[in-house]
């Protein structure tokens, strides 16, 4: 009876202690996100005020700090084994078993009577834009048409997050692995994303786009719109 007593004793102390342990680190991430979304906020604030794209539509601090205000990135569990690091053999076998099932996919969702017939419609629909964007940058309209499919199927799978917070997290995600120069281009990629945001009159909020914060029909990343983006009708200039 004493030993049950006893077993069940030090069962109940593991328990606590296990569990006082999970709170704490919970704890020193809760402490950890807040620093460093704080510092995100400080950090796009000033992007805002010395950028001269970003100038035209400035957020300050305040503005900034509200929109992300109900974001948080939870970081993956630890495992309770570390992997096995895989031979150059192991990793050059996998590599090439994971391609071929990437063809395999591809083919099935991509090479099929379907797909023939939804793109010589959108290329016969839009076949003035396709047209006037092959003569002027001297790509195929067949290989754009491409992109588009492969990317959102024409415009029919464009993402269902939220594309600010998806872009929050990767800068968390990057952040909490120590990948500074990753963190920094997601910075940045919330800074033109709110600013295009205010130019095109949209909420924030409200804006739908991939995992990683791609956007649109042929899910570009925020800062690339700005870069190479050019509006067909003249109404809104992508330029410094």
């Amino acid at each position: 009876m004493r030993i049950k007593f006893l077993a069940a004793v030090l069962s109940a102390m593991a328990l606590f202690v296990f569990c006082a342990a999970s709170f704490a680190v919970a704890v020193d991430h809760q402490k950890w996100e807040a620093m460093k979304k704080k510092k995100l906020v400080m950090d796009l604030a000033e992007e805002f005020s010395k950028r001269p794209f970003l100038k035209e539509n400035p957020l300050n601090y305040w503005e900034i700090k509200a929109l992300l205000a109900d974001f948080y990135y939870e970081p993956p569990p630890e495992p309770k084994t570390p992997p096995r690091r895989l031979t150059p053999e192991e990793i050059k076998e996998r590599k090439k078993v994971l391609l071929e099932k990437k063809k395999a996919l591809y083919r099935r969702l991509f090479l099929n009577d379907g797909v023939y017939s939804d793109g010589g419609g959108y290329l016969y629909i839009h076949k003035k834009i396709f047209s006037a964007a092959e003569e002027k940058y001297e790509v195929p309209k067949e290989i754009i048409a491409g992109i588009l499919l492969v990317e959102t199927r024409f415009g029919k799978h464009m993402g269902g997050s939220n594309a600010l917070e998806s872009l929050y997290k990767m800068y968390m995600k990057n952040a909490f692995r120590g990948s500074t120069g990753m963190a920094r281009s997601y910075r940045i990629q919330i800074a033109y994303f709110l600013s295009l945001c205010l130019q095109k009159g949209l909420s924030p909020e409200d804006v739908r786009g991939s995992w990683a914060g791609a956007l649109g029909i042929p899910q570009f990343m925020p800062y690339s719109y700005w870069r190479y983006g050019v509006d067909g009708d003249g109404e809104l200039p992508f330029a410094e």
